[in-house]
């Protein structure tokens, strides 16, 4: 709360962002064809779906640490912008999409920062906001946000995805789960990108595709109490996940069609608690670590594989999430107890 009446301390006579702003909106405004007038009257401005975020690029001409946030002033052609943020927003390299820190910026370093549109500026030349979600650090790629419809096709920025395997998608919070091109659509979306065609809309084939909104959504969302998913996490197998018995447990059954049978799964951090374990998340690529009196279990999500104490072994099912929880098998419990 401190940091917070900091930096709202600083923004007096706030004015909101505006999308048409003279500011960068993209890393590289002629990478993308412009529509014509004609082609723009075909579809209203209530029709096309419109991003809350925008990008901002500049070069760090200072960065300042103080307590739990980082003042983060940049230059660029326009006026230059200065960022206040705190510990923790996502900090993205754009060459291959490698998620990075605060503390890996650096003075002269080029950087996007992924900004609400709706976030408050200071009058001051340069601006100050504390509305930066998030930064691309470098400039190997080109720098898009936009709301992608049904057709992966951003009207507003005239821009169309072709997802493939090679695309690297995540979520804002960098959840552990398998997300495809169909999580794309209907999505506010940052996206990093090279080559496009010269049609309108461009097309172009993503080496990075970050869902802004997702997080925020799947939290507000209600679960049913019969609701019946398909395990994306698990690819090599048919399989899917059903709740049983919410009133009274938060288990899983795991049905695998591929090998008939059915497998009771337990959330990990339910599980691991009670057993006295604390449970460390250290990112999206990297294994959830439980640690009790020195004792250390490392599993890792969509993957059978875990270790205790350095020394490996195989579950009976694949680690999975879940509704925004990890789930694993019950041999995995009981290495707890032993």
């Amino acid at each position: 709360m401190k940091k917070n009446k900091m930096i709202y301390t600083i923004l007096t006579g706030t004015l909101v962002l505006s999308a048409a702003g003279s500011m960068h909106a993209f890393a590289q405004e002629d990478a993308v064809p412009v529509a014509s007038e004609e082609s723009g009257a075909e579809q209203s401005e209530e029709e096309t779906a419109q991003s809350q975020y925008m990008t901002v690029q500049g070069k760090i001409e200072s960065i300042q640490k103080e307590e739990n946030y980082y003042t983060i002033s940049t230059t660029n052609d326009d006026m230059g912008m200065v960022f206040t943020v705190e510990e923790g927003v996502f900090v993205i390299n754009s060459e291959d999409g490698a998620m990075m820190g605060l503390e890996d910026l650096t003075e002269g370093m080029e950087i996007t920062a992924i900004v609400s549109k709706n976030s408050p500026m200071t009058m001051s030349i340069p601006p100050i906001t504390p509305g930066a979600v998030g930064f691309v650090a470098g400039s190997e790629n080109n720098v898009m946000t936009g709301y992608f419809d049904e057709t992966l096709t951003s009207q507003e920025a005239m821009l169309s995805l072709n997802i493939s395997e090679e695309t690297k998608i995540v979520d804002v919070k960098g959840t552990k789960q398998v997300f495809t091109q169909d999580s794309v659509k209907n999505q506010d979306c940052l996206v990093l990108y090279g080559i496009t065609t010269r049609s309108i809309p461009a097309q172009t084939t993503p080496d990075f595709v970050m869902l802004l909104n997702v997080a925020e959504e799947s939290e507000n969302t209600t679960e049913e109490s019969e609701n019946v998913t398909e395990a994306s996490d698990l690819p090599e197998t048919k399989s899917v996940l059903t709740q049983k018995d919410v009133a009274h447990t938060d288990e899983y059954v795991f049905a695998d069609e591929t090998a008939n049978e059915t497998v009771t799964l337990l959330p990990l951090r339910d599980t691991a608690e009670q057993a006295g374990f604390t449970v460390t998340w250290n990112g999206n690529d990297k294994p959830v670590l439980l640690e009790k009196d020195g004792v250390q279990i490392e599993v890792v999500v969509g993957s059978a594989e875990y270790k205790k104490e350095n020394t490996s072994f195989t579950s009976e099912k694949t680690t999975v999430l879940q509704n925004s929880k990890i789930y694993i098998g019950s041999d995995i419990a009981q290495q707890m107890t032993k």
